[in-house]
């Protein structure tokens, strides 16, 4: 399984080189992708493993089409393109949703194409869009929505607010459903036959995100919650375990020259660091609407933020708090590829601007070097004929 899937990602790396991404930014962000908390998710079943390849792909993807995009070189990165959203798409239904966040982005970075192409790439991202979360909901496609629906209400809602009766209660759930435990329904073994999932059925997750909206205080626990496991430094979702020699203690395997030890030294600088980071996104994703230069790297950055945002309510509203570590690794991909798109960008800004402030230094250097010699020579000529009259005068 892991052969395959190493496979698969050189392969997707020769693409990207192929379409015209930057080397660099392949590099870097295979360096990402190659982290042991994304890359041991290769040698397993998880379906992760399909979303990873495919984020890495439709992100450096949006870089390619900052090249020149003809008619002729149309149908490769397109094809591409819906490849990989399919991929990533029926991976797992809490990915669902990953050509439609792409739709949009993706649409527009091919608008120098011609109409006829555009027609046709929009309509194969909307048919994509449609047909991954119908693989889930209506198709074969694995679904435990009894479970997620315990896991929102009991698991999600109801730890996030104190008198969890009360919010129950809201929700039209009988009295006797009160004291169900508040966690991973599999662990409290209320398997599918239990009396509470056919009430639980009655419960759209519409319901649940009014209830979070209606008191601010319940919001704001689930965002701590997602931005705590969003920052917190972790090389693999279950802890990359080795055996102790010693005691057979399980202990954390970490090596420094990982991706993880570089974003906890970003993550670890402030409480608020996700928050910072998304904050940068939305402002310079303003400044270059405002600026008219809309770039293949905005559009990146355009659908990694949908991207996290979508991921991190779709994980609190469809199962809750339950197994976060897991349910938020797409989410923290993510945001890691987002860190390296807004550093980048950072980096340029402070390039460009010290770029700007040495040359009018040098500018303001040169100009005082000139008025110095043009008030010297002046200054010559002044005491020379001053000279020769006194000494016209002298000889009269």
């Amino acid at each position: 399984m892991g052969t395959t899937y190493w496979l698969l990602l050189c392969l997707t790396t020769a693409a990207l080189l192929a379409l015209g991404v930057p080397s660099a930014w392949v590099a870097v962000s295979l360096f990402v992708v190659s982290d042991p908390g994304y890359i041991l998710f290769f040698n397993s079943f998880y379906a992760e493993s399909c979303l990873f390849l495919a984020l890495f792909f439709v992100t450096l993807w949006f870089l390619a089409t900052d090249l020149e995009v003809t008619t002729a070189r149309f149908w490769a990165p397109a094809s591409l393109l819906w490849l990989f959203l399919l991929l990533g798409g029926v991976s797992k239904v809490l990915y669902s949703f990953l050509p439609a966040i792409a739709a949009g982005p993706a649409a527009h970075s091919l608008r120098r194409s011609s109409g006829f192409h555009r027609t046709i790439l929009a309509t194969v991202l909307a048919l994509l869009a449609v047909a991954s979360p119908l693989h889930f909901l209506k198709g074969s496609g694995p679904n435990f929505d009894w479970a997620n629906r315990y896991h929102a209400v009991y698991a999600g809602l109801a730890v996030a607010e104190p008198d969890h009766k009360k919010v129950l209660s809201d929700l039209g759930l009988p009295d006797r459903f009160g004291d169900l435990p508040r966690r991973d329904v599999f662990a409290a073994r209320i398997g599918p036959s239990h009396p509470v999932h056919q009430v639980l059925r009655d419960v759209s997750r519409l319901d649940v995100a009014a209830q979070y909206f209606s008191v601010p205080q319940r919001l704001q626990f689930a965002w701590r919650s997602v931005a705590t496991e969003l920052r917190a430094a972790r090389s693999h979702h279950r802890g990359n375990t080795e055996r102790s020699v010693e005691a057979r203690r399980r202990t954390r395997y970490e090596p420094h020259w990982t991706w993880s030890r570089l974003r906890a030294a970003v993550f670890d600088a402030s409480r608020y660091s996700v928050e910072i980071l998304i904050l940068g996104s939305i402002l310079a994703l303003a400044c270059s609407l405002i600026r008219r230069s809309w770039s293949g790297r905005d559009s990146a950055l355009l659908f990694l933020l949908g991207w996290c945002v979508s991921q991190a309510a779709m994980t609190v509203l469809g199962d809750g708090f339950v197994s976060l570590r897991q349910h938020l690794i797409g989410a923290r991909l993510g945001l890691d590829l987002m860190l390296l798109l807004v550093g980048a960008r950072s980096l340029e800004a402070v390039f460009r601007l010290v770029g700007r402030k040495f040359i009018e230094w040098r500018q303001r250097g040169r100009a005082g070097s000139r008025s110095k010699l043009t008030a010297k020579r002046n200054g010559l000529c002044k005491v020379t004929v001053s000279s020769f009259l006194d000494r016209l005068i002298a000889t009269n």
